[in-house]
């Protein structure tokens, strides 16, 4: 992974520096101040300047812990790039970062005042795993079984500035797929969410409130989501529920005979 910033390529190591976040959530494009403690910052910023100055940002599943473990950390981080250092009168230091690139966090470890952790790109990942379910299901999915070797798919998400969080997109970008692969359009009115798994098994995702919402702006009537996501339902205001049908689903199949049936 390489960003371009200020006419510098910045390469992101498949293994960074991690710090815990309690009440924010660090975007791509969007800079934030950091504040630590003497001792915690000295730490920290000695390992991060062996990096290129790149740290990556992780939110706390609860802001309330004092010492989080690695369990207590979310998923999905940010790499961001170190922009200012402000050494503070009480002994603390401030830091400006930038957030670069969302990404998965694996095999954490915890250091005494940070986390280490392997990274991957969030949509990356979501592409990745919707085309390698397709590859391993041609037959019953009735695709070309040599498709990825006769045609090149290239998989664009617009607005690159827009951030895109987690493995949302896992089911949505592998029904686009098999319409393509198809010849089959999948019709407008339909919204969808949810990561998928190699045995086409739907996963739950985050923020459901907030997509079924945008997604009665946008117009659309039918939303697909995961079995497991149903007691988020509960947070949808009544008027929107009456309005929209939400389908629950624990099988890509079940996407796929709403999408594009035989």
């Amino acid at each position: 992974m390489r960003y371009l910033y200020k006419s510098e390529s910045y390469s992101i190591p498949q293994r960074l520096i991690f710090i815990p976040l309690k009440e924010t959530v660090i975007f791509p494009y969007v800079l934030a101040p950091l504040f630590f403690q003497s001792d915690e910052a000295l730490s920290l910023l000695n390992k991060m300047m062996l990096e290129n100055s790149l740290i990556g940002c992780v939110s706390q599943r609860d802001p309330h812990l004092k010492d989080p473990k690695p369990k207590d950390l979310l998923s999905v981080g940010t790499v961001c790039k170190v922009l200012q250092l402000v050494k503070l009168p009480n002994k603390g230091i401030k830091i400006f970062v930038e957030g670069l690139s969302r990404v998965f966090l694996q095999n954490i470890t915890q250091e005494t005042h940070y986390f280490k952790a392997d990274v991957k790109e969030v949509m990356k990942e979501s592409a990745q795993a919707a085309l390698s379910y397709i590859r391993a299901n041609t037959q019953s999915l009735q695709v070309p079984e040599n498709f990825y070797q006769e045609w090149d798919i290239h998989i664009h998400i617009p607005a690159g500035a827009t951030p895109k969080d987690g493995p949302s997109a896992d089911i949505t970008i592998a029904t686009a797929v098999l319409s393509l692969l198809k010849e089959k359009p999948v019709p407008h009115e339909i919204a969808m969410t949810g990561e998928l798994t190699l045995s086409g098994r739907v996963l739950p995702v985050g923020g459901i409130k907030e997509k079924i919402l945008a997604a009665r702006r946008a117009g659309v009537k039918t939303v697909i989501l995961p079995k497991k996501n149903e007691e988020n339902l509960n947070h949808i205001p009544d008027y929107v529920t009456r309005e929209m049908n939400l389908v629950l689903v624990e099988h890509i199949q079940e996407v796929l005979n709403l999408t594009l049936p035989s």
